[in-house]
């Protein structure tokens, strides 16, 4: 599809790039973390045994090593979440109101001005259940990190590798704690940051109810990646406020969810919409089933 330069797309370029750097954000500070873990770790590993080879006494100082790691990266992580809800809720607000304005003035025949309450976007039982699930997903994170290095560790044990080499394969670059826990790790944070977006997009979209009380979220696919299991089909399809999506994960099982994303690193996002605005945005070709708007790619 031609790429277009009308003020809507203008504003979905916007939004989409905004909302990746604040997961682009989160997950190098996410990662900063992993690599202090690393470091630390690799540090005091190497003090347990020097050249000695692995035995199951060196085996379960480095489990009890590493699980002490992974706990202080998880309490790290855990302190650092609050910014992660304030910083979501702030764009989700500023980007509702943006919609809400751009659209009006297109589509309506009078502009309208709408206010939506920062304090009401995010209560703290919502904070509270949005930290659990964060906090539960970097505990299968940190348990996942662990069952990888327990692995190396019996390989090591039962080939009498010496102590210090196992540590250097497990902490480099390329080893368990090296580039596949980073990409696990970054593609964690994105996905934890954008549901922490989506909630509170949903939520100020209902603020903004109260003054239009026709309004509704639709599902936008922001991105131009072909996502045929699940978020090609749902691309401009409305529901209620407190309405649901049904999304599958593999082929048989099903999950109903509120708002994006639909899973892991999935970019589309929440849009408020009216009867009348959604009529305007399809005759502009935005809602083409199957085939989202060319906006700009999350960074």
């Amino acid at each position: 599809m031609a790429r277009r330069t009308d003020p809507i797309e203008a504003m979905l370029d916007r939004h989409a790039a905004d909302v990746g750097k604040l997961e682009g954000a989160e997950a190098g500070r996410f990662l900063s973390l992993l690599e202090e873990m690393r470091e630390r770790l690799a540090g005091r590993l190497l003090h347990l045994g020097g050249e000695q080879g692995m035995d199951a006494f060196r085996l379960l100082q480095v489990q009890a090593e590493t699980e002490t790691a992974i706990r202080v990266l998880r309490e790290k992580a855990g302190a650092s979440y609050g910014g992660i809800l304030g910083r979501s809720r702030d764009l989700a607000l500023e980007h509702t109101v943006d919609e809400i304005r751009r659209m009006t003035r297109m589509f309506d025949t009078a502009p309208l001005s709408v206010t939506i309450e920062a304090a009401r976007v995010f209560s703290d039982p919502m904070r509270g259940l949005l930290a659990n699930r964060f906090n539960t997903s970097v505990a299968r994170y940190g348990l996942d990190v662990l069952s990888k290095v327990q692995n190396e560790l019996f390989f090591a044990v039962r080939a009498g590798d010496p102590m210090r080499a196992t540590v250097k394969r497990i902490t480099a670059p390329d080893g368990v704690l090296g580039g596949v826990a980073k990409s696990d790790a970054e593609r964690l944070i994105r996905t934890e940051t954008s549901e922490a977006y989506g909630v509170a997009q949903v939520r100020s979209i209902a603020e903004a109810k109260k003054e239009l009380p026709d309004l509704k979220k639709a599902w936008w696919k922001s991105s131009s990646y072909d996502c045929t299991q699940a978020c090609n089909a749902l691309h401009g399809t409305e529901r209620p406020i407190d309405g649901t999506w049904t999304v599958y994960a593999g082929t048989k099982r099903e999950r109903k969810i509120p708002h994006p994303p639909a899973h892991s690193n999935c970019a589309c996002r929440s849009l408020s919409s009216r009867p009348k605005w959604k009529k305007a945005l399809a005759d502009l070709g935005y809602l083409v089933p199957g085939e989202p708007p060319a906006v700009a790619e999350a960074a």
